[in-house]
């Protein structure tokens, strides 16, 4: 089998898994790996299953920065929104308000420090 087959029989294996029931599954693939001579090849694999993942679901990865923890509710909303992602949050005050959101590799930046960043560039053009 192929990185990507493998990594697509991954993805289907554990979408409807969480948990305990998900880190089991994932032994049991890595147990298949190894009696298939495949552990050699797990970098390939690890990158198709994130490509996998992203065509999937759409996204595999959202770290969002925050001036302030977020609440429970805001951060079920954002792991409701990003089904299948895996969802980091982090906390820098130096933001000072409004967020940076990373979603695999774009990244938006809502902050004030990103926006003052951006006005004094403006600035420094004119």
């Amino acid at each position: 089998m192929t990185p990507k087959q493998l990594a697509w029989a991954y993805v289907k294996a554990t979408e409807s898994y969480e948990g305990e029931n998900l880190e089991e599954i994932s032994k049991q693939f890595v147990a298949y790996l190894k009696k298939h001579y495949l552990l050699g090849k797990t970098h390939a694999i690890l990158a198709a299953i994130d490509q996998a993942w992203k065509e999937q679901y759409g996204v595999s990865q959202v770290k969002i920065t925050t001036a302030y923890p977020l609440t429970k509710k805001s951060l079920q909303t954002l792991e409701k929104a990003a089904k299948g992602a895996s969802v980091e949050t982090f906390v820098d005050p130096a933001l000072i308000g409004g967020a940076r959101l990373q979603i695999d590799d774009r990244i938006l930046d809502g902050s004030i420090q990103g926006q003052l960043s951006s006005l004094k560039q403006i600035l420094l053009e004119i």
